[in-house]
């Protein structure tokens, strides 16, 4: 039998989720889609037809007996990765013309060096598909301690490589070639296709996200009903720690009046002022768009609740996907 999560099990979970507040408007949604198309060019650039689209690297065959055919496989899957990296933009040019002078005077890599420098190869080559993190960029992100990885600002937004992350392979490759398509004359030049897609799609994050608020908020509700002496508390850590205080003041009516669900969103918004320490501070912008997200899914719940199919029974899943319909 599962025990009952404790609010801090809480608090993790929907500080995992919290990136589903940092949403883009419509001109971010254009312009991080164009920056990571074009950095992702490296990569569709190896197949000159619409199947560089897939966004494939080569790999050989593991299961391949001809050593005639081992050995083609593997000099394409050489010639791939070295026009990758003579594609990449942070390519060391120096660096080429060293190695070069090297192995003019004789110098050759062992089968170990060569097999690790194409795993890194195909490691970068995955890791741009992933995030759009080039080379460069992913040597000094894996360099930072954990605390300076959340506080990366990387050069795509959030929301469009958790939109990536979500994309099948296939709807990868038609996504980008409808990009591209939308560039051309007679086409979509403003994107709308792909703002509607993105703002579906961001519904299902959105909800999930506010139903992980919804639990802290009941159970500060639930502790704020009891009589002082009796209060877990836990209460007066999230109180203290996690910088309510410092969330802006808004008439907007679109923002959830819930006193708890302002601090329950302050809890899983704010971050932490240097690595280890308790005290943090608040992301105002973040914590506004999930104050209004917030306020929203109260709505739609209401609604879900009204309707005919609304079961408390039913999994949590299933009912996120009918409130998710009704925002």
């Amino acid at each position: 039998m599962n025990a009952t999560p404790s609010i801090f099990d809480m608090v993790r979970r929907a500080r995992l989720v919290r990136r589903a507040f940092r949403i883009d408007t419509s001109s971010e949604i254009s312009e991080n889609t164009a920056e990571f198309h074009e950095r992702l060019w490296p990569i569709r650039s190896l197949k000159n037809d619409d199947s560089g689209y897939f966004l494939d690297i080569f790999v050989p065959d593991p299961f391949e007996t001809d050593p005639a055919e081992i050995r083609r496989q593997h000099s394409l899957e050489t010639m791939t990765l070295v026009w990758f990296k003579l594609l990449t933009p942070d390519f060391d040019e120096a660096k080429l013309r060293e190695n070069a002078a090297a192995y003019g005077r004789g110098v050759r890599l062992t089968t170990a060096e060569r097999d690790a420098l194409r795993k890194l190869t195909h490691t970068d080559a995955e890791g741009l598909k992933r995030d759009g993190l080039l080379p460069s960029e992913r040597r000094r992100y894996e360099s930072l301690s954990s605390f300076e990885k959340n506080r990366f600002d990387f050069p795509i937004s959030a929301e469009t490589l958790e939109h990536n992350a979500h994309l099948t392979r296939v709807k990868r490759a038609k996504f980008f070639k409808d990009y591209d398509e939308g560039l051309l004359e007679d086409g979509d030049p403003n994107h709308t296709r792909l703002i509607r897609y993105r703002t579906r799609w961001r519904r299902d994050h959105l909800v999930a996200a506010c139903a992980m608020i919804e639990d802290i908020a009941d159970w500060i509700d639930e502790q704020i009903a009891l009589p002082p002496n009796r209060r877990d508390k836990d209460l007066d850590i999230l109180q203290t720690r996690y910088a309510r205080d410092e969330l802006p003041e808004t008439r907007s009516v679109a923002v959830t009046r819930r006193e708890s669900a302002w601090l329950a969103v302050a809890v899983t918004t704010a971050e932490q002022v240097s690595n280890g320490s308790a005290k943090h501070e608040a992301r105002p912008q973040v914590a506004m768009n999930a104050l209004t997200a917030f306020g929203k899914y109260e709505l739609a719940k209401k609604r879900a609740i009204k309707s005919k199919i609304w079961s408390e029974t039913t999994s949590r899943k299933s009912r996120n996907i009918l409130i998710s319909s009704l925002l």
